[in-house]
């Protein structure tokens, strides 16, 4: 049976229809892919600052001057003072998670100031725990890789030597991550190395006294002012170096591909530090 010239027609307009579909899609250039972010829920120790508390300066602050901005983008929401549980409560959290998307990585940086002595930031350890697991569990929910953090070690001026008291903080860190096969950069153990390479001297540079006080009257004739958090924050220097220790761990995690290569970081992280070096005194 034939086909009438009609019907003929008609099929061979639809094939030269599909032919130019399929010529204007291998055509159309693909669309550019938006990059992955790393965003940072964290506390003090990461945390940006503003002018009235330097030289104390968040070692997150320095971290995008280590990654290749054509390859990451970056997002620091860490912030002062907040434990796990504040982070929560005041719904820094849920702000964080709304705007991540799937493909990008959450660095969860805390324990610093969950271990506080202020009532409104104490996180107890077995608390502390679960809000980590939550942290982790939202982060893959959203499609997103969760990387866990423990906080940096401390100098402590008085003694010379290091302050430390964290560690039950950190070990949870440690723990929540091998039960839920999370990437760990164990940042207390690659900052008490850093401490004891400089020693107490070059601890001076690196940090700097950021204790909180607080004012208490015994009488109506005396007052105290009592040491409330007696920490150390980061100098410039100090979050530069940290930050180069931190991407160590990143290239030993897998994510070499976002940073410069080693010769640029040293380089940026010692201008940093002569920059610090050659500052006017005040």
């Amino acid at each position: 049976m034939t086909s009438s010239p009609r019907s003929f027609s008609h099929r061979l307009l639809g094939l030269s229809a599909l032919i130019l579909c399929c010529a204007s899609a291998i055509a159309a250039p693909p669309m550019p892919r938006q990059p992955p972010t790393l965003r940072v829920a964290g506390d003090s120790a990461m945390a940006p600052r503003h002018g009235g508390q330097r030289p104390a300066t968040g070692w997150g602050e320095a971290l995008p001057m280590l990654l290749r901005n054509d390859v990451v983008e970056y997002e620091n929401r860490a912030a002062e003072g907040r434990s796990s549980r504040a982070y929560l409560g005041e719904g820094l959290w849920s702000q964080l998670m709304t705007a991540t998307k799937s493909g990008d990585t959450v660095f969860i940086a805390f324990g610093q100031d969950d271990e506080s002595k202020l009532p409104e930031r104490y996180t107890a350890p077995e608390l502390f725990r679960g809000n980590l697991e939550r942290f982790v569990d939202e982060a893959r929910m959203r499609g997103a890789t969760p990387v866990l953090l423990t906080q940096v070690a401390q100098p402590d001026f008085r003694s010379g030597g290091l302050q430390i008291g964290n560690t039950p903080y950190a070990d949870v860190v440690r723990a929540v991550a091998t039960q839920r096969k999370v990437a760990l950069l164990d940042m207390q153990r690659a900052s008490e190395s850093l401490l004891r390479e400089v020693g107490p001297e070059g601890a001076k540079i690196l940090f700097v006294d950021d204790t909180e006080y607080r004012l208490v009257q015994a009488n109506r004739n005396t007052r105290y002012v009592l040491p409330v958090d007696d920490d150390a924050a980061p100098s410039a220097c100090g979050a530069a170096m940290l930050a180069q220790r931190a991407s160590l761990l990143m290239r030993a995690n897998g994510l070499e591909a976002w940073l410069e290569d080693p010769k640029t970081v040293d380089q940026r992280v010692n201008q940093v530090c002569v920059a610090q070096r050659d500052a006017p005194k005040h």
